[in-house]
């Protein structure tokens, strides 16, 4: 068939032609990490979560565990207190950015910085930069207006079940905690 025996009505746009490729996604995963360093982000003004955390090392990366406050004072000395912050990236990619929250007995310029950086970043588009000569984070901010971030569309707390739907730890036979006390025979 010829271009000339084609019903041009029927290649015609729609006048709603955005009603028809509209579509909703749906996250199925969130992973739980720092930004990369070469990753634009923006951190949600009200979507972050303070929560005890166990940090285990991992094949690839360490796993995180939130704790409930029934098991916090038997883990006092393994748990970190962190803020899980909702992180998007300029591709769209979102994440939980864990950022160690600062405590009165130890000076950390990591965690001073990465907290400065993404309570930053709910107002503008930063990258965030180690600096291992200072020890601490360094943020670039992007001088072009990237416009607003676009959030998912599913409930806050849906998203943070996502990321910690196997790392809860509830109770005292948790695979990490037994692995935390060697039963489990793994080094």
């Amino acid at each position: 068939m010829s271009f000339d025996d084609l019903d041009l009505e029927q290649l015609r746009l729609s006048q709603n032609y955005t009603d028809l490729i509209a579509v909703k996604k749906t996250l199925l995963a969130v992973p739980i990490r720092k930004p990369g360093k070469y990753d634009f982000v923006r951190t949600h003004p009200e979507w972050n979560f303070p929560a005890p955390v166990l940090k285990m090392p991992g094949d690839k990366r360490d796993e995180l565990y939130i704790v409930t406050a029934s098991l916090v004072r038997e883990l006092a000395d393994d748990i970190i207190p962190m803020t899980l912050f909702a992180t998007i990236t300029r591709q769209d990619a979102f994440t939980l950015w864990p950022v160690r929250l600062p405590s009165n007995d130890r000076i950390d310029e990591w965690s001073r910085t990465a907290l400065a950086a993404a309570m930053m970043a709910q107002t503008r588009w930063i990258r965030v930069v180690a600096k291992m000569g200072v020890g601490a984070y360094e943020t670039v901010e992007a001088l072009a207006n990237l416009g607003d971030p676009t959030w998912p569309q599913q409930p806050w707390k849906e998203l943070l079940q996502l990321a910690f739907k196997d790392r809860v730890i509830e109770d005292r036979n948790h695979p990490a905690l037994r692995r935390l006390r060697g039963e489990d025979g793994e080094n």
